[in-house]
């Protein structure tokens, strides 16, 4: 429960500073945002992500101190937190009047599908046992934390040559002693894939009980409830996958998608 809810405070300064980005940086390039609350969230994410990849990697090649990324994720819970907590407060108000009126078969699949996240969520708690976990995902952001700061070892093996992006994330969590930081993160990620499907169906015209059934397909894909307990990175592959293609269909909106897009990509 601990490593739970430390996961979850650095995860909220992670988003808040992406939120801080989307909504701030994005209207000064005058690209159009608040568009639908999903959209939205899977855009916040997408930037959160690749804006703290850059900031680990870049901090990390001079040192990887763990007074720092305290220091540096209480600022962003100081700075940028209040704005996120009112925009989710607002629009999980409004998510929830939509949601009393639905239908109660309808009401019975969103709920099921709430629940199936927070089993995975619960199940992602447990210590990782895969091999690559273990042996790569893992091991290397450790090697890191113990050299004192990112370092490719030409002797060490050709896995340090590969492009990280998940495991940049590994080195925080692991430095915080979340051991299944990682594993709670694929769980997030894979709520997100379910908010890039819901915004995928939209754009697609395709009505709500379409929907809900394209995104109970995905959750029971065995793979992915298996990934959802791992350390690997391909969820986060699959929807920065998503979160392109999406935002490609809305460049034909708006050409200021482009830059999201871009986003996605470098994701």
């Amino acid at each position: 429960m601990i490593e739970i809810t430390l996961f979850l405070i650095i995860l909220f300064s992670i988003l808040s500073s992406g939120n801080f980005f989307y909504t701030k940086i994005f209207q000064i390039l005058k690209i159009e945002t608040k568009q639908n609350f999903y959209f939205d969230l899977i855009n916040i994410f997408s930037i959160s992500i690749v804006i703290n990849y850059f900031i680990i990697w870049l901090v990390g090649l001079i040192s990887i101190d763990l007074i720092f990324f305290i220091l540096f994720y209480f600022l962003c819970l100081i700075l940028f937190a209040k704005p996120f907590y009112l925009f989710l407060k607002e629009n999980i108000i409004k998510q929830n009047k939509k949601f009393l009126d639905l239908t109660n078969d309808k009401k019975i699949i969103i709920l099921a599908i709430i629940f199936y996240f927070i089993i995975l969520l619960l199940n992602s708690a447990a210590s990782p046992v895969d091999f690559d976990s273990l042996h790569y995902h893992l091991l290397i952001p450790k090697k890191y934390i113990e050299e004192g700061y990112i370092n490719i070892d030409h002797a060490w093996g050709g896995f340090d040559f590969f492009p990280f992006l998940i495991e940049y994330f590994a080195i925080i969590f692991l430095l915080f002693n979340i051991e299944s930081g990682i594993q709670f993160l694929n769980v997030f990620i894979t709520l997100n894939i379910i908010f890039c499907i819901y915004n995928l169906g939209i754009l697609l015209r395709i009505n709500i009980y379409q929907n809900l059934l394209a995104i109970i397909f995905f959750i029971l894909i065995k793979n992915i409830i298996w990934l959802s307990g791992t350390s690997h990175n391909e969820l986060l592959l699959c929807f920065f996958y998503m979160s392109a293609f999406i935002n490609l269909i809305k460049i034909f909106e708006n050409k200021n998608y482009l830059k999201l897009f871009s986003v996605a990509c470098v994701g």
